[in-house]
């Protein structure tokens, strides 16, 4: 690997318009975000603001698709962190220097890739477009229209399916983008191809870190009681009922019909648990007869 003093002069050699203007995107763009955040809280608020307090009691993702994505987010998390630090040209932190900061940067986001990829594989069924869509489309699942609420269909509202196949684009390209610069490190080229990538990969980084922090801004302030999913897996009844009424029901149904198995598999397993025991006894009396019988006829 390049020492820093190295990469410092190959990027003073090589900069690019995109590489030397990213600090300048990432203040304006963070400006850009925390005013729409806010603007939109205000024009628009929380859709149901009674579901903010309610734990959860249902779970809506299964533990195998929920453990990936909370592992995946911390990795982002620390992923950000260095990545901010690196935009703003700090390359080191207390004990930390640079070379220990990319070590723990490149481990961050190649773990991030591989649960992404993961998680992509085992849940992209369910994130599948479907007619159901249609009408989000046409009012935006009314996320800019005070007071309405709009009532999906399905498990996953066309919302979240976007920012499923945005995320998993723009993780997969960083993801990728990243793990080629990782093997640039180890030799610089005597051009401006490797300055061209770090810039694309810092504005992917931006691009997904900007999706994934406005995803979280609806779940938390503008449906409350959402948020918490993204980590346990699990939403109250209410809002079930509240933004999902027809999935809620078949998976109602669902649980019924489980139980009702489950039920019927346990009298099943008492039933022939009492016959096996009824038989162990009736043969315990033909043993103890024919005993008897042969105690007599020896005496």
């Amino acid at each position: 690997m390049q020492s820093l003093n190295e990469l410092i002069i190959y990027l003073q050699n090589f900069s690019t318009p995109l590489l030397s203007s990213i600090k300048i995107i990432t203040l304006v763009s963070f400006v850009v975000f925390v005013i729409f955040c806010l603007a939109h809280l205000f024009a628009v608020g929380a859709k149901a603001p009674h579901l903010k307090n309610i734990e959860g009691q249902f779970f809506r993702h299964k533990p195998l698709s929920i453990l990936p994505a909370a592992l995946g987010y911390f990795c982002f998390f620390v992923v950000s962190i260095v990545a901010i630090m690196f935009i703003f040209g700090i390359t080191s932190y207390k004990t930390l220097d640079f070379y220990n900061l990319y070590k723990l940067y490149s481990a961050a986001l190649v773990s991030y890739f591989v649960i992404k990829v993961f998680s992509l594989i085992i849940t992209f069924k369910e994130n599948l477009f479907s007619a159901n869509d249609k009408e989000w489309f046409s009012s935006l699942g009314h996320n800019f229209a005070k007071g309405k609420i709009f009532v999906s269909k399905e498990k996953i509202n066309t919302g979240e399916k976007i920012y499923f196949w945005l995320t998993a684009l723009f993780s997969l390209l960083y993801g990728i983008s990243g793990i080629v610069l990782f093997n640039g490190l180890e030799s610089l080229p005597a051009d401006s191809s490797f300055a061209n990538l770090l810039g694309f990969h810092a504005l992917l980084f931006l691009l997904l870190f900007y999706t994934t922090f406005l995803f979280m801004y609806f779940m938390k302030f503008v449906y409350p009681g959402s948020l918490g999913q993204m980590f346990h897996g699990m939403v109250s009844r209410d809002w079930l009922a509240t933004y999902h009424p027809d999935w809620y029901k078949v998976r109602l149904e669902e649980i019924r019909k489980e139980k009702e198995a489950a039920i019927f598999e346990e009298k099943e397993k008492r039933r022939m648990e009492a016959e096996e025991l009824a038989m162990r006894q009736a043969m315990r009396r033909q043993i103890k007869v024919v005993e008897d019988g042969k105690t007599d006829s020896g005496k």
